[in-house]
């Protein structure tokens, strides 16, 4: 029976044979295609459909197999339950998920009748190639990436804290019990370090060479050779390590500009130490303290041992000393000597032996001339071993006028004696006299005992008082006479 147009049929239609329908309305609904049934359909043999297959309700499959040959199944669903006749976990034993041969699959992941499931398999993450496992594992929850466990027997839980627990046995490792903390990083070497070198990845470095320093490049961490850093300069240290000095070498001192705060840290060619011969130099020294000094060990200034100054020496106080000596004179407690010329600026007249410019308490030795300006005064006896008293007075020009040759005050002295020489060399006569004077306040007399080498002689001599003084005079019986004249006084 051929039927070319819609035919419904109300109550039931029987066919012994094949029914072909010859339209090709696709379908896209339950009411839609070129077969449309109200109810249900039950077919009692394999269903082949040609083009995708829709459902509205839901699937069940009672056979033993449910086998998909096509490239993927997809679903929309947000779970796939297996093995929902099972009454028991034991009876779901072997439910799960098998790749390849029924009798000989690839790979697996089937129920153990309890609470895991045991994997045939590696399971490989997309964003590497490390695998885990190539033999059956138990598992109830593992987390794996970036890692590689293969050999493993037994079974490894995860908790939801990270805690590992199981009895597996890892190839080079065993885990049992918990499992909290790792000993261990692959690929470290002895000494090595580990940085990590990009997300998700861990390298190491090697422990460098003794005495080394670890810094960065900015991506990688790298070992550097301390001797080859350079220090910048500093602007803040509370401790500063001090090396000890070079010998022979000039050191600079560092000097601080300010106290108790940092400062800048400045040196002077003008103040150094030198280790050759331990010396400081410095161009002033100024020592601000006032303690004076009692001894060798005492004072703002102590010196161990000896000073050498090079130009002149201020002392506001007194100079002790054991021995001072200036150039090649030389000061003691009981001797001063030297070869060069003593001078004093002092004017003070000598009255006795304890006033003048200079004063000895003991006596005088003197190996050369001693020249006087003023009067020798002496309390004890001038002696004159075999040597001559020689006068050397400065010559007085006397002519055929009277002149005064000496005078001394009436106060002074009573008496008086004179040895005069005349010296008339345009004549080539000479004469000595000796002129004894005495005074008694109002007049004066002189005794004159003369010799001359001529008839006549040169000059004879007067006396007299005036105004106090007593007075010696000299006439000259020609012109062109030198006088020099020697005298002792008595006092009253």
């Amino acid at each position: 029976m051929a039927i070319e147009n819609n035919f419904k049929i109300k109550h039931g239609l029987v066919v012994s044979t094949t029914a072909t329908i010859q339209s090709s309305t696709q379908a896209t609904s339950t009411t839609t295609g070129a077969l449309q049934v109200v109810g249900g359909v039950g077919i009692g043999r394999n269903l082949y459909v040609g083009g995708t297959t829709f459902l509205a309700g839901d699937l069940y499959v009672d056979g033993t197999q449910f086998s998909v040959n096509s490239t993927n199944i997809v679903t929309g669903d947000r779970a796939i339950y297996l093995s929902t006749g099972s009454n028991t976990a034991i009876a779901a034993t072997g439910s799960g998920l098998a790749i390849g041969p029924e009798n000989s699959t690839y790979a697996s992941f089937l129920f153990d009748g309890s609470t895991s499931f045991k994997s045939k398999a590696s399971i490989v993450p997309t964003t590497s190639t490390y695998s885990l496992g190539s033999q059956e594992l138990s598992w109830n929850t593992l987390y794996a990436k970036n890692a590689v466990i293969s050999g493993v027997s037994g079974y490894i839980r995860a908790n939801n804290t990270g805690t590992l627990t199981g009895n597996a046995t890892i190839p080079g490792a065993d885990i049992s019990g918990a499992v909290s903390t790792a000993t261990n990083l692959a690929g470290g070497t002895s000494g090595s370090l580990s940085y990590q070198s990009a997300s998700g990845q861990t390298s190491f470095t090697d422990a460098g060479s003794s005495g080394w320093l670890l810094s960065s490049n900015g991506t990688t961490p790298q070992w550097i050779d301390p001797t080859s850093l350079t220090a910048s300069t500093s602007t803040n240290s509370l401790n500063t390590f001090i090396n000890s000095v070079t010998s022979g070498v000039t050191y600079y001192l560092a000097l601080s500009e300010l106290t108790g705060d940092y400062s800048p840290i400045d040196s002077d060619t003008a103040l150094s130490y030198n280790t050759t011969d331990n010396k400081l130099t410095t161009t002033k020294l100024a020592v601000s303290d006032s303690t004076n000094s009692t001894s060798t060990i005492t004072g703002a200034v102590t010196v161990a041992g000896g000073v050498g100054i090079g130009g002149d020496l201020y002392v506001g106080g007194n100079i002790v000393a054991n021995k001072l000596t200036i150039q090649y004179t030389t000061i003691t407690t009981t001797l001063i000597q030297t070869d060069d010329i003593i001078s004093t600026y002092n004017t003070t007249a000598s009255t006795g032996t304890t006033t003048g410019a200079l004063q000895i308490a003991g006596g005088a030795g003197i190996g050369g001339n001693v020249n006087v300006g003023g009067n020798i005064k002496s309390t004890g006896n001038v002696i004159l071993n075999s040597s001559a008293l020689v006068h050397d007075q400065t010559a007085i020009t006397v002519s055929t006028t009277i002149v005064t040759l000496d005078t001394f005050a009436i106060t002074d002295y009573r008496s008086a004696k004179y040895v005069i020489s005349v010296s008339n060399s345009g004549l080539g006569q000479f004469q000595t006299s000796e002129v004894a004077l005495v005074h008694n306040n109002i007049d004066s007399f002189i005794n004159q005992t003369s010799v001359f080498s001529a008839d006549t002689p040169l000059m004879t001599f007067t006396t007299l008082v005036s105004s106090n003084n007593v007075l010696l005079k000299g006439v000259g019986a020609n012109t062109g006479n030198t006088v020099k004249v020697q005298k002792i006084y008595i006092t009253i």
